[in-house]
C-alpha cells in the first residue's frame, strides 16, 4: 500500500518535472529536504505525530523551505503531503521519485559488492562493460562484504551478475558431490 501510494505521487511530480525539464532538480530538492528529516529526530517524530495540526506542520516546513532554496513547485509538493496526511510516505516518494528520474535520464543504478576496496579503474571497467549490456548511463554504489573472500557480485535492478569466488567454490561443491 505504501509503494502505491508513493508511486502515484511521484509520477505526479515527475510528470511536471519532465514537461518543464526541472525533473532533476526537483530530485536534488527533494533529497535535499529528505535529508533535513532524516537529521533531526525532533523534526521527524513532529512531522509524523497526528497529535500536530496540518497548519503547525506547515508552520514547521515554512521556516525550513526558505534555507532548503527549493522551488515553489516542490514547496507547494510538500505542502500538499502535509495537507494530505501523506508525509510518512516522503522517503519512498522519493525512491521513487529517484527511479523514473533515472528512467527518464537513461540511467541506471548499480551496486557492487567486493571483498576488498575496487580500485578506480575497476569501477570504470565495471560501469562500461554494464553499460555496454544495459545501453544506458550506469551509477555505481561498491560496497565492501568481506565474506566474499574474493570477486564481485553486482546488482543492476532485479538481476545479479554473482562472480565471487564464495560462489563459484559453492558451485564446485555441487559439481563435485552430484558426480
Amino acid at each position: 500500500m505504501k509503494e502505491i501510494i508513493a508511486k502515484r505521487y511521484a509520477r505526479a511530480l515527475i510528470q511536471i518535472g519532465r514537461e518543464d525539464g526541472q525533473y532533476e532538480q526537483y530530485e536534488q530538492q527533494l533529497k535535499a529536504f529528505e535529508v533535513v528529516l532524516q537529521q533531526s529526530e525532533e523534526l521527524r517524530a513532529v512531522m509524523d505525530n497526528p497529535i500536530y495540526n496540518k497548519d503547525q506542520k506547515k508552520a514547521i516546513f515554512d521556516a525550513l523551505k526558505d534555507q532548503l532554496e527549493l522551488s515553489p513547485l516542490v514547496i507547494n509538493f510538500i505542502a500538499l503531503l502535509i495537507d494530505k496526511r501523506r508525509l510518512g510516505y516522503f522517503s519512498e516518494i522519493v525512491r521513487c521519485y529517484g527511479r523514473l528520474a533515472d528512467e527518464l535520464a537513461g540511467r541506471i543504478r548499480a551496486r557492487v559488492l567486493s571483498a576488498v576496496p575496487l580500485s578506480e579503474p575497476s569501477v570504470t571497467e565495471i560501469q562500461e562493460k554494464l553499460s555496454a549490456i544495459t545501453g544506458k548511463e550506469v551509477l555505481i554504489t561498491a560496497e565492501q562484504d568481506p565474506e566474499l573472500i574474493g570477486g564481485v557480485v553486482t546488482q543492476v535492478g532485479d538481476l545479479v551478475y554473482d562472480g565471487s569466488i564464495r560462489t563459484q567454490l559453492e558451485n564446485m561443491k555441487e559439481r563435485l558431490a552430484k558426480g
